[in-house]
């Protein structure tokens, strides 16, 4: 059993217990939380053995009560500022209550002068079984005594006594009077015995209202004098001024201004609110003295308007501008302007017009001072990425600054882009870049847009020339034949060799010694572009043979085909085609000068020839017999030879039909 017990409550009671535990003693069962502390309280039955204590506890929580303090008063003036309901309460009151009352109350503050007196009771929520406290806080508010209203009074020198109260104007009666000494006063003023000057009406304030007063001036005159006449010229844009100050002479104040059409006027004059004309300044005194008045003619002329400051940033290449327009409010027409040079003309032009300050100037009348406003122009340069241009390059040329390509005189410190759009930089490289247009772009300090040009590039399509089929020479000597399209060509070759004519496509070539060597025909085409080719030409020495006769040509069954085998510095295999030769058809022979001749390099060698061609007769000539035999003679001019492979020392010789 856990019971919660307020520390306000009465005394409570827990059981009928005969016996309890901590922590405070228990009397008749009652729990009183004024005097006995919080906790657990222990109940237990003694019965005689052999039947067994019991017990049970009760657990006491205590909750303090909220506490909104003791009731009070506060007391202030209609006039006080406002003020803290909390600190009028009595006690120890608990923060964060609520406020209730005849007004509502705004974060714990009354204010006299707006919300009404009263009650106001303060809340504190309790925790339970705790109640809500309360206090009430009773509010009083004085009223401010009223002193009249302070005044101006002109009495005549010869007049009667006038009592002063009345002149207040709804006073409350009460105060007390001072004179101009600072001494009593019984409130009746005597011309010509009482002293002129200042006397003061004053109301004792009930706490919390402190005292108040009112002053009255008394000048005592003979006759009222409101001055002489005057006039003044305004300009519509001048301060207020006070009109008492242009009458002449030394007029009395305390008067009353009458406007142009006959209603009062505070005297104070605005040119830009007030009508022109006559105003009139009346002094009355009492009677037997003589009013007087006095007049001031105002004249206003209107300001004349230059408009409003401005500041205009432009690019150079805008179109000229009106200044006019760029001024603010609405300027009267017919001013001047000026500029940075001097005199300077309405119309502003970016592309050549000087930044700066461009004042204009509307001449006032007078008394109206000439008005001004000014223009700051601040120009901003147009970027300049030049004018588009192309660009035509070889493919083996080096990489090439575009921006050269560009027209006119183009900005540095721009920007590519490929035709893909993607950044790119200035330099175009043949060898990697693809030809198109290629975008420049110079960014503008805004109001200037940014400006573009292109380059378009173009890469010239260059044929490759043609410079021959590899070849192998046996004589040391060879032809070169290049085909294809140039505009110039020229042959060089390697040390050893000699080329008959190098500008010439087809031109004879020869080598001091046998070996491979390499040919190389360079072409410019029309548009400067170079290309070349290489072709190989393999020299053999001249081939010397040595033969003797291993077979026979047999007619019926030679077919004009022979092989022979032979030496040279490098052991080969040499295979020799035969026409038939001879003043008889059939007849085949050569002579071993023909094969030292065409075959072999040294005149030491030994060949072998087998018969492939079916002669037509059936005569037998030996290979090898005197070249007179068969007239060898015609041999040499139909041979053509093929070398399957001129490194391995084989080749194919084959000899055509006369």
């Amino acid at each position: 059993m856990s019971p919660s017990i307020c520390s306000e409550s009465l005394a409570a009671p827990l059981m009928p217990v005969v016996r309890l535990g901590y922590p405070s003693t228990v009397s008749g069962g009652q729990f009183d939380p004024a005097t006995m502390s919080a906790g657990v309280y222990t109940y237990t039955i003694n019965v005689p053995p052999p039947c067994v204590n019991v017990s049970s506890t009760v657990t006491v929580a205590v909750q303090a009560p909220p506490d909104a303090g003791s009731d009070g008063a506060l007391t202030l003036c209609i006039s006080s500022p406002a003020s803290d309901l909390f600190t009028s309460l009595g006690g120890s009151p608990d923060a964060g209550g609520t406020w209730s009352g005849p007004s509502a109350v705004t974060g714990g503050q009354f204010d006299p002068a707006t919300m009404n007196a009263g009650d106001y009771t303060y809340t504190v929520a309790g925790n339970s079984p705790c109640p809500a406290d309360n206090a009430v806080a009773t509010v009083t508010v004085s009223t401010e005594p009223d002193p009249g209203d302070d005044d101006i009074l002109n009495l005549c020198a010869a007049g009667d006594p006038l009592d002063l109260f009345p002149v207040l104007g709804g006073a409350d009666i009460g105060g007390s009077w001072t004179g101009p000494s600072g001494g009593s006063f019984n409130g009746t003023f005597i011309p010509g015995t009482s002293a002129a000057g200042n006397y003061t009406y004053t109301i004792p304030g009930a706490a919390p209202c402190p005292s108040v007063s009112a002053v009255l001036s008394v000048n005592v005159v003979s006759n009222a004098d409101a001055g002489g006449d005057g006039s003044i010229a305004l300009c519509s844009s001048a301060d207020a001024i006070s009109l008492f100050s242009r009458l002449q002479g030394t007029p009395d104040t305390g008067g009353d201004w009458l406007a142009p059409n006959g209603s009062p006027f505070s005297g104070t004059f605005d040119a830009l609110s007030d009508a022109t004309g006559t105003y009139t300044y009346v002094v009355v005194v009492p009677f037997p003295c003589v009013n007087d008045t006095a007049q001031v003619l105002v004249d206003v002329t209107m300001a004349v308007d230059a408009g409003i400051d401005s500041m205009i940033t432009l690019c150079s290449s805008n179109a000229a501008i009106d200044l006019m327009s760029q001024l603010g409010g609405s300027p009267d027409e017919g001013g001047t302007w000026s500029g940075p040079g001097g005199t300077s003309s309405q119309t502003f032009y970016p592309a050549s017009g000087t930044p700066g300050n461009y004042t204009y100037t509307v001449q006032g009348t007078a008394p109206c001072p000439n008005a001004t406003a000014n223009i700051t122009i601040a120009v901003n340069r147009m970027p300049d990425a030049g004018t588009n241009g192309s660009l035509s390059l070889c493919p083996e040329a080096a990489a090439t600054n575009m921006f050269a390509s560009l027209g006119g005189a183009p900005d540095t410190g721009g920007t590519w882009t490929s035709p893909g759009g993607i950044p790119h930089s200035n330099m175009f490289d043949p060898a990697t870049d693809l030809p198109g247009t290629y975008t420049y772009t110079v960014s503008g300090t805004a109001p200037c847009p940014n400006d573009h040009s292109t380059a378009t590039v173009h890469i010239y399509f260059v044929p490759v020339p043609n410079a021959g089929s590899d070849a192998v020479s046996c004589t040391l000597g060879g032809q070169l034949n290049a085909t294809g399209t140039w505009s110039t060509g020229q042959w060089s070759g390697a040390s050893g060799t000699t080329i008959t004519d190098n500008d010439s496509a087809s031109t004879t070539i020869s080598a001091n010694a046998g070996g491979a060597y390499d040919f190389v025909w360079s072409t410019v085409s029309a548009e400067g572009c170079a290309s070349a080719d290489t072709v190989r030409i393999t020299f053999t020495g001249a081939i010397l043979p040595s033969t003797i006769v291993t077979e026979t040509l047999c007619t019926g069954s030679c077919d004009g085909t022979a092989s022979a085998t032979g030496r040279r510095r490098k052991r080969g295999q040499h295979r020799i085609q035969l026409p038939m030769v001879g003043r008889h058809r059939g007849q085949h022979a050569l002579g071993h000068r023909f094969l030292r001749r065409q075959l072999f390099g040294d005149r030491s060698g030994h060949q072998r020839l087998r018969c492939h061609q079916q002669l037509h007769n059936n005569r037998t000539r030996a290979v090898g017999d005197r070249p007179d035999h068969h007239h060898g003679r015609l041999v040499p001019r139909q041979l053509r030879r093929h070398y399957s492979d001129h490194r391995s020392g084989r080749h194919t010789v084959q000899h055509g039909q006369r």
